[in-house]
Formats: C-alpha cells, structure tokens, sequence
C-alpha cells in the first residue's frame, strides 16, 4: 500500500451558510439582563458591605476607584448580555449541530452527534419563570468539547434533546 496525502482545495470545502442560523427565542434577551442584574445586585451587596465596614481602613481615593470599577463593571456587563443576544445562535444540521456567540471573541463550535454522550435540558429559576431552557450536549472529548445552546422555549429544547438522541441511534445502528 502507497500512502498518499493529497491537497484539498479550501474552496471547495462545504460553508456553513450564515443566514440558515437560528436566532434565539427573543424573551431571552430578558433573561440575560435579568442575570445581570442578579449579579449587579450581589456587586453592590459586596462593595456596600465593604464601604460601611472597611472603608476608613483604605484610602479615599481606593474607595472611590472601586466605586468607578464597580460601575464600569455592572453598565459593561449589562450592555454585552443586552447586545450580546444577537451574536448568540444555533444550527441544525442532518450530522451536526453549531452554535455561534461572541461580541469580541467570536466562537463557533460543532459539534457531530456520533460524538455526543449524553444530552440534557437545564432550567435555572429565572429561564424557568420565561419557560426557556438551554440544551446541554456532553461528548467523548471532555468539558472543553461540550456545547451549550441556551435561550430556548422549553418545548424547543426538548424537541432538539430528542433529535439529537434519535440521530445517535439511528447513526450507531
């Protein structure tokens, strides 16, 4: 046997068509500034706290570049979860499924489902109260190769936990 490693020409390479992306379900947008919110609101609990009790400790000047930080911090992470909504999608595929996200560093994973383990749907107290979900798939290849779709109605999420499950068998067999 001769082993041969021929060139592949990069155009000719299938694309993942940009426009066949699904968006988000558009209540999410909602959730992801409420999650924020939570987070602003346990910011402010931690500075409170340190202002009242350790602020005489530290200079005036510190105390109040904390401050600034904290701002700066609680408005930047309520614009990314509000801007941020748009960059996040899905695609669905007969072999795979990709999701894309990102503002600044823009990430879009793939993955097969000949590799994928096990799949659930989350729900945290605040996606429940929307009725969204996220859809978690775990593969062979370790945390780091997992993918999260979140920002899915609830009927969504389990309808694709059942594709994907059903394409396992079915490519398995």
């Amino acid at each position: 046997m001769i082993f041969e490693n021929i060139d592949i020409d990069i155009d000719s390479l299938p694309q993942l068509d940009s426009n066949s992306f699904i968006p988000l379900e558009k209540k999410y947008r909602t959730v992801m500034v409420l999650q924020s919110l939570v987070f602003a609101v346990a910011l402010i609990a931690v500075f409170s706290f340190y202002y009242f009790y350790q602020s005489d400790k530290m200079p005036k000047a510190l105390t109040n570049l904390l401050f600034v930080l904290l701002i700066v911090i609680i408005v930047g992470n309520l614009l990314v979860a509000y801007y941020g909504y748009k960059k996040k999608k899905y695609l669905l595929r007969k072999h795979d499924i990709t999701y894309k996200t990102g503002i600044f560093w823009r990430s879009e994973t793939s993955i097969p489902f000949v590799r994928v383990q096990h799949s659930e749907v989350i729900q945290g107290p605040i996606e429940r109260a929307f009725r969204l979900a996220k859809l978690k798939l775990y593969t062979a290849g370790g945390h780091s190769s997992d993918l999260t779709v979140p920002g899915l109605s609830l009927q969504k999420a389990k309808q694709l936990k059942d594709f994907i499950t059903g394409r396992i068998q079915e490519e398995e067999e």
